[in-house]
């Protein structure tokens, strides 16, 4: 509560009685009573005026500035199930830059809780991870292979998690087209070099001038300055856009497993040798031969995992057939006692629920008073039930 004081406290004219600028929310808590999650933002939760809903809100530690101003320009339009999903957003004259978002929690955040119920290197915490690496692959995939462009700081503290442990990408301060000059944040690197060093958990990455040699530097920012004492700038330059954010993934993928290891080479024996590999192709020190996003996505790990395939399922359930969904509801009992107790209780519960009301509101000749189960749904009811189960231990 005392980060919560300090915060408001010091929040001026644009935020008074918890608002949002002018944005129609109020704040009723800090998401986390720990550092700010990004640099230039801190990680707020709000609730919405109109509707009650929880919101999560990123409001910029200072006045707007060419990177928080990029982050929420680029948030607006980048768009896709894997991106963190955006609600609203204003620059404050004067006064801050605020990002109203779904309501997240940091990827740290996520993974300690997980790991205080269960210790470490769980089931639940295995297929979590599994799922949400997947996730932000499919979200390079859309930046970097459809948008071509770099999102520039793929690093833990750019990812959050949904109440349904969806992972999200967020961090869209160096975000832009990689054009003849170079990816945007090549043109932004005397913004703060110096905060970002001080402040972000850094890696080694392949090269790097001794006089860097006691720090781990990991920020793709800070790399792509690394580069330039180097004068090392054509490799960038001339390299696809998902060559700078596939060395930070496998940076990030790494991490995940293993906090404390201090080099991409540093595979250490907690990564899954399923992965191992495509991390050791995604760190290559030479940029042009890194792994494309579509190209990882296709690896046995995420193919060829239960969860991902149920997960994958669930999301396109209205659109398949009810012998699909009556084989997916069967598989669904067997393993509901083995999926993440928050991913069966917000996300697949809420999607079964979907299915039944939406069946309910168009009923038989569009009448819910005489809406009957599908005979898959029958199969759908068991596991409710057990997931009904978890929901007081939550």
């Amino acid at each position: 509560m005392n980060f919560l004081k300090n915060t408001v406290m010091g929040l001026g004219s644009a935020f008074t009685s918890g608002g949002v600028g002018s944005l129609p929310f109020t704040v009723t808590d800090a998401a986390s009573d720990e550092s700010p999650v990004l640099p230039e933002f801190t990680l707020l939760k709000a609730k919405s005026k109109q509707d009650g809903s929880t919101v999560s809100v990123f409001k910029s530690q200072g006045p707007p500035c060419t990177l928080t101003q990029n982050c929420l320009r680029r948030i607006k339009t980048l768009r896709h199930p894997n991106v963190l999903a955006y609600i609203d957003g204003t620059e404050v004259v004067n006064g801050n830059v605020f990002i109203v978002t779904e309501e997240v929690t940091p990827l740290k955040s996520f993974l300690d809780d997980i790991r205080a119920r269960n210790g470490p290197n769980s089931e639940e915490e295995s297929l979590a991870v599994s799922w949400g690496l997947r996730s932000i692959l499919s979200a390079l995939k859309f930046i970097n292979m459809d948008c071509k462009m770099v999102h520039g700081r793929v690093h833990p503290e750019s990812v959050f998690v949904t109440k349904g442990g969806d992972w999200k990408l967020g961090g869209f301060q160096l975000t832009g087209e990689l054009t003849m000059d170079g990816p945007f944040l090549l043109h932004h690197r005397s913004s703060g070099p110096k905060s970002l060093i001080d402040q972000e958990l850094r890696y080694k990455t392949p090269g790097f001038p001794s006089m860097y040699s006691e720090t781990m530097l990991y920020s793709t920012y800070i790399l792509i300055i690394v580069e330039h004492a180097r004068s090392d700038w054509s490799s960038i330059v001339s390299s696809p856009p998902h060559a700078i954010d596939m060395y930070a993934f496998a940076c990030t993928a790494i991490h995940t497993f293993h906090p404390s290891f201090s080099s991409p080479s540093d595979l250490s024996r907690n990564v899954p040798s399923g992965l191992a590999g495509t991390i050791k192709r995604a760190a290559d020190a030479t940029a042009s031969r890194r792994i494309t996003p579509d190209h990882a996505l296709q690896i046995a790990y995420f193919d060829s995992s239960w969860f991902i395939r149920q997960m994958l399922f669930l999301e396109q359930l209205p659109i398949k057939s009810s012998d699909e969904k009556a084989d997916f509801y069967k598989e669904l009992v067997a393993s509901v006692d083995s999926l993440p107790k928050h991913t069966a209780v917000f996300k697949v519960l809420p999607a079964l629920k979907a299915v039944v009301e939406f069946g309910m509101a168009t009923g038989v000749g569009g009448k819910a008073a005489t809406y009957k189960l599908d005979p898959s749904e029958s199969q759908m009811l068991p596991a409710m039930v057990k997931i009904g189960h978890h929901l007081p231990v939550l």
